[in-house]
């Protein structure tokens, strides 16, 4: 028999696959209507040279589909909706979504680290987004870029984590005015710092360490400088020659100033400042 798009066969098809190409689908309704046989319709659509325009991505090396068509498109709206929520445009993403396809990463968890990426870098201070577009080879500030940057499917999820608390870490030191290597930020994400911690502890140097810079080539110290290392290694890492060489420098302007100054302790009683009365 002779078939046509207007059939009322191919216009339930569409009503029972709303997401799939119409080209597609006509395929698929030829086997189909001559045969029942869903198996070999769907077999004549991804044996056609027009499938990986119909369904990027969807294909392995061995010609297997890693979705059903239609869950294929289910799950590649999502991406776009989700893109769309944070209003960024998903038509600028097609490539990277192909991607994640191939990596077969779900829409769920597509869902988790786009909004890790808005919540931790978009959201954040510029020099936070700054550490992660220059670290990460990002290539401007845009939201879109930022998002782009993540979107990798080489990238697991456990990695890009580790990529926003570099990021956040390294942004938090860029903000007081210190610039760590990724190496150093990295030791000290390893080391349990967070964002939170970061941001006091950075804050903190900011403060003290001009005081203990001073107070190193005043008193003579072997070490005749203080630097923002020597303060993560103290105050971060509890190194006890950097704790007992703040505690001496202290001491020492202590004896020195007696009543003029006051020095604060930290929770352990290691001197941690220098304060004019």
């Amino acid at each position: 028999m002779a078939l046509a798009r207007t059939d009322q066969g191919f216009k339930d098809l569409q009503l029972k696959h709303p997401t799939i190409p119409d080209d597609a689908l006509w395929v698929y309704y030829e086997v189909w209507a001559d045969s029942e046989d869903e198996a070999a319709a769907w077999a004549t659509v991804r044996a056609d040279a027009r499938y990986e325009t119909w369904f990027p991505g969807n294909l392995t090396d061995e010609g297997e589909v890693r979705y059903s068509e239609d869950r294929y498109s289910g799950v590649r709206q999502s991406y776009d909706d989700v893109l769309s929520s944070i209003g960024v445009n998903p038509a600028l993403f097609q490539d990277q979504i192909t991607g994640l396809m191939q990596g077969e990463v779900m829409d769920d968890e597509f869902a988790t680290r786009v909004g890790e990426v808005y919540d931790r870098i978009v959201s954040a201070s510029d020099s936070i987004k700054q550490y992660y577009a220059t670290e990460y080879g990002i290539e401007g500030l845009t939201t879109e870029a930022l998002i782009a940057g993540a979107l990798d499917s080489s990238i697991g999820s456990d990695v890009l984590s580790g990529q926003l608390s570099i990021a956040e870490v390294g942004g938090e030191a860029a903000e007081s005015g210190f610039s760590l290597s990724i190496g150093r930020v990295d030791e000290l994400v390893e080391g349990g710092m967070t964002r939170g911690k970061a941001n006091d502890l950075f804050q903190e140097a900011e403060t003290l360490i001009p005081i203990l810079d001073v107070l190193a080539k005043r008193h003579h110290d072997p070490d005749d400088d203080f630097d923002i290392e020597e303060f993560i290694a103290a105050d971060f890492f509890k190194d006890p020659a950097q704790n007992l060489r703040m505690r001496r420098m202290m001491s020492q302007e202590r004896s020195l100033f007696g009543a003029r100054s006051t020095a604060a302790r930290d929770r352990t009683g290691a001197m941690t400042g220098l304060l004019a009365d």
